[in-house]
């Protein structure tokens, strides 16, 4: 745009919209990549572009939901609008006219005349140079959160050469509002989109309590390689998207997948959506930043207090570790003369870990709580000794770190023999995440979560194809005891299974199995055993039970040992009574040893064994 001649006045506000809408035209700028990232706007199949914002009062166009381009001719004419109060679109969309600044010569003198002290009071007290994006790890204790959670992380301007405490950063969550604690209508609703998700703003510390200690969840720390007007944009759209909304879907639209579009909106150089699939998992967008070398500059760890805990206790000799319960319930206990200042500071250390651990929510709720008070007094006994706390992430192998796992989809061909004799070739498949047997680089080394575990047989000779199972969700949870907790572990699926007993031969019915118990395991859990109990239910119109319902009493057993990194074997058995019923017992029992020799590919071999069937059977995994 031509500068103003000296002496002459400056064009009206709408000459100069005229002016920007027309260059705007001849740059094709709606059009435009980082135009359409800032609106949201996707193009998808056959269907023409759509915002996935989904509140009214987001778009200056009345139809702007459906055309960017009018959007941004609406946007450039109301930002040249005369002033009114901080509901003018100079004040809601800073990020917009960042866009026109870089663009189109918008001159940022002209809406210098406009009040906003909520957007400028927003940005000042975030001070951004730097963002990060942010895994927590997979929490079973809520289904939301079985699959991991990602935040950004708004890193604060540093004073001089002092080090910046990131605590005092700025989270940004997009998370549900979720409106009923009724567990089926929060599955539906979450399945569905009938939950509004929303960009939140909270201290980090806050997000950091939250995950490390009340949900026990490690944090991983991914600082990205953004420029200083990369950030500006980022928090600029961030202030707009605090003004709308976004219909939330736990596997699609949610947490991740929309934190990756607000940082594609301030990075139009980098393409990370591209590289997620559906279902959207947070270690999958995690994943994508890698796609754009040199993204990623550093990857920082934040063990939770549960893996704070247990790397202290494991580093403590086994006949100190004793007075770590002793402490924690007694503050004032005498401990060996023995028990030298050195040898005491990490037994404090884990006896304070140990009270969080145990008592974080009533601490925090009032501490001058009986747990607080305990915590209050081994604080003043460690300050006594004068020595520094050793960090307990300084012995974290970053193999574990969720980019480095496997892919979360898994399609596996197989063949095998029924009773030595009949052949039959298998096709399973998955939708995510992760399975006991599966490589377990970057996931939990006893936890299992899996979307739709499918399984499809064909036997030569014969013209169908077997649907043998088709399991909705299968989770399992297993949580080592040890002299210090005693935590529950458990196991719940749903869906279908073929049956293969007298009862119903060649059955395809429907099963619901829920069950608890006890692990025990090796201090780095690469041996386990469990031992869980429970009910099963199933229904088949032609079940010989109590009608078409098969119900009874449950017990698992099952064993997990990891051979190096590479190797997993896994035995598992059940038997089910069934009081009343045809027959009255049934029980199963199998066999996997799956070995990953390439990264997102793996070899297995399995036996399974029912009432009337023994089979073998190698399959061939690729994980994506």
């Amino acid at each position: 745009m031509a500068a103003p001649v000296l002496g002459q006045p400056a064009p009206p506000p709408a000459q100069r919209a005229d002016q920007l809408i027309a260059r705007a035209r001849a740059k094709d700028l709606a059009n435009s990549r980082q135009w359409r990232r800032l609106g949201h706007w996707r193009s998808r199949w056959l269907r023409s572009a759509k915002s996935e914002a989904d509140s009214r009062a987001f778009f200056l166009a009345e139809d702007g939901k459906t055309d960017p381009s009018a959007e941004l001719e609406a946007t450039i004419r109301a930002l040249l609008s005369p002033p009114t109060d901080e509901d003018h679109p100079v004040c809601r969309y800073p990020a917009r006219q960042l866009f026109l600044q870089r663009t189109v010569g918008f001159d940022p003198a002209w809406t210098a005349g406009h009040r906003c002290p909520k957007r400028d009071r927003f940005v000042a007290s975030i001070e951004a140079d730097s963002a990060a994006l942010v895994f927590s790890s997979y929490f079973m204790g809520r289904a939301a959160s079985a699959f991991g959670h990602t935040l950004l992380r708004l890193g604060k301007r540093g004073s001089g050469e002092a080090p910046r405490p990131e605590l005092l950063d700025t989270g940004i969550n997009f998370s549900a509002s979720v409106d009923t604690s009724n567990s089926i209508v929060y599955a539906f609703k979450g399945l569905t989109g009938l939950f509004r998700g929303e960009f939140r703003r909270m201290p980090f510390y806050y997000k950091v309590r939250e995950y490390t200690d009340h949900d026990t969840r490690d944090l991983w720390t991914y600082e990205l390689a953004m420029t200083r007007d990369e950030v500006d944009m980022l928090v600029a759209h961030v202030w707009e998207l605090g003004h709308t909304y976004f219909a939330y879907y736990y596997t699609s639209e949610n947490c991740s997948y929309h934190l990756l579009g607000a940082l594609e909106a301030a990075m139009p150089r980098v393409e990370l959506l591209r590289h997620v699939k559906w279902p959207v998992i947070p270690s999958d967008t995690i994943k994508a930043l890698f796609h754009t070398p040199g993204l990623v500059k550093t990857v920082k760890y934040r063990p939770s207090l549960r893996t704070q805990f247990e790397r202290r206790v494991r580093a403590l000799p086994a006949d100190q570790r004793q007075w770590v319960t002793t402490l924690a319930e007694a503050p004032e206990a005498a401990v060996p003369p023995a028990l030298g200042p050195e040898a005491l500071a990490p037994v404090i250390d884990a006896a304070i870990d140990l009270i969080d651990l145990e008592h974080a929510d009533d601490i925090l709720a009032d501490p001058a709580s009986e747990p607080g008070l305990r915590k209050f007094a081994l604080l003043g006994r460690r300050a006594e000794l004068g020595l520094q706390s050793s960090d307990p992430a300084g012995t974290v192998s970053f193999e574990q770190s969720p980019h480095e796992s496997h892919g979360s989809a898994r399609l596996s061909l197989g063949s095998g023999l029924d009773d030595g004799e009949r052949p039959f070739l298998s096709l399973r498949g998955r939708l995510a995440l992760h399975d006991l047997a599966d490589p377990p680089r970057g996931y939990p080394e006893l936890s299992q979560i899996e979307f739709l575990p499918t399984e499809l047989r064909y036997r030569p000779g014969e013209q169908l194809v077997t649907l043998e199972s088709m399991q909705l969700v299968r989770v399992v949870n297993l949580a080592p005891l040890d002299q210090f907790t005693t935590p529950m572990s458990w196991a719940f699926e749903i869906g279908g299974q073929r049956l293969d007993d007298d009862g119903c031969p060649d059955c395809f019915a429907g099963n619901l199995e829920v069950s608890a118990g006890s692990t025990l395991a090796t201090a780095n859990q690469a041996a386990a055993v469990w031992l869980l109990t429970g009910g099963r239910v199933a229904y088949h119109p032609d079940l010989s039970g109590l009608g078409p319902v098969r119900l009874g009493p449950i017990g698992a057993l099952g064993a997990r040992v990891r051979l190096g990194t590479d190797t997993v074997a896994v035995a598992q058995s059940s038997i089910a009574w069934l009081p009343g019923q045809d027959p009255a017992v049934v029980w199963d029992a199998e066999l996997v040893v799956r070995w990953s020799y390439f990264h997102n590919q793996a070899l297995e071999l399995s036996t399974r064994a029912f009432p009337n069937t023994l089979e073998t059977a190698a399959n061939w995994s690729i994980y994506y």
